[in-house]
């Protein structure tokens, strides 16, 4: 019996079959490589925030050069883009003269993030990333102004993150990962000297820490005591007075500061002055016209540190200075940049005057230990 050939209706119906699994099939590898483009930019995103976490733990600080200079580029051949707040550049610090300031002395980088797609704002923004992905078209902006470059912003960050692919990291989240630890506005003094009848008080605190200037009050018990703040920007306190008697033979004193930052941070510190008379066995203090400064590194590490500019010192090695006025600040660092790294940052600080605590005119510290347990004794 003879086969029968296909009909031309039977050949329309199976090439129409075959056009209906080609067409589905093409649309099914298309929306696979759409989702796969997508997915491969999400890990270069997160690779670039990453990348910017770690030059902020190295420097303490964020250059817009250094995450220039070190971008990543998305599945679609775009640089992806970096919206950083200013309050975190050296400009910043630079601008407002608190060079030596790093990230954990901002409390607030007052940007916000607005994400129209979700309708959520986050606040205290540290830096956003982000790609235009496949429309190629930026759909987030700083106070209106459409971004398609890394760049600085100090306002409202708009996006819909239904368009651009974008990550976002806040202050808090950015300090923990440099390990900052609470307040960082202090006074560096921990005790007063005492005062004698008869005599002229004079004594200098010093604040350290936070964003410069600084603002002073102080609470006191003793009418005769007086001060006010002093240096270019508040940095230092004067007191000073003559005790006409010790009938109260004590006197209570609260410090309160607050820094720059908005809000501020504040901090406060009390301390008490003992009136002593001559014919107490108690001699006075000496007068320092300079100091010397002796450091003896005798851990089994590297470490350096900042007088009036950066000293690595080796292990085993010792480092001296000389004619350092009372007021010259101190500082030993776990490593030898003179920076400050998560665990191995700075370990000890403080005037040359209040580390001198044998009133000798010379401040002799010892370093032992190394890394995570590096101690520095002084006096």
């Amino acid at each position: 019996m003879k086969r029968k050939a296909f009909t031309l209706i039977e050949m329309a119906i199976v090439l129409v079959i075959l056009g209906l699994i080609i067409g589905i099939g093409t649309g099914v590898m298309v929306q696979y490589i759409k989702w796969n483009k997508r997915q491969q930019t999400e890990r270069k995103v997160d690779s670039q925030l990453n990348n910017i976490i770690g030059i902020a733990v190295s420097k303490g600080k964020i250059d817009l050069s250094d995450i220039e200079n070190s971008t990543f580029t998305d599945a679609y051949s775009q640089k992806i883009i970096t919206v950083l707040a200013y309050k975190l550049t050296p400009n910043f610090f630079d601008s407002t003269n608190n060079t030596n300031a790093t990230i954990c002395d901002v409390k607030d980088t007052q940007v916000r993030l607005n994400d129209t797609a979700k309708g959520i704002e986050i606040d205290n923004i540290a830096f956003v990333v982000f790609s235009k992905g496949s429309d190629y078209t930026s759909n987030t902006y700083c106070d209106r102004t459409q971004i398609n470059s890394t760049q600085t912003c100090n306002s409202i960050i708009r996006t819909d993150s239904t368009k651009d692919i974008i990550r976002y990291v806040t202050l808090p989240e950015l300090k923990q990962y440099l390990g900052c630890v609470g307040n960082p506005l202090h006074i560096l003094n921990n005790e007063l000297p005492p005062a004698f009848v008869g005599e002229n008080y004079n004594v200098t605190l010093y604040a350290d820490g936070g964003l410069k200037p600084y603002t002073w009050e102080l609470n006191k018990t003793c009418s005769w005591l007086n001060g006010s703040p002093s240096g270019r920007y508040n940095e230092t306190y004067e007191l000073n007075g003559t005790p006409p008697d010790n009938t109260n033979n004590t006197c209570y004193l609260t410090f309160r500061i607050k820094d720059s930052n908005t809000p501020p941070y504040i901090y406060s510190k009390k301390f008490v002055v003992t009136i002593l008379t001559q014919g107490n066995s108690t001699p006075t203090p000496q007068t320092c016209s300079s100091y010397t400064l002796t450091v003896s590194n005798k851990s089994w590490v590297d470490i350096s540190v900042y007088t009036t500019s950066c000293q690595p010192i080796n292990s085993g090695s010792i480092y001296t200075k000389s004619n350092l006025s009372s007021s010259t600040i101190v500082k030993v660092y776990n490593n030898i940049a003179c920076i400050n790294l998560p665990f191995l940052g700075e370990i000890l600080s403080g005037t040359i005057s209040s580390l001198d605590t044998n009133k000798d005119c010379k401040a002799e510290i010892t370093c032992t230990g190394g890394l995570l347990n590096l101690h520095c004794n002084y006096h």
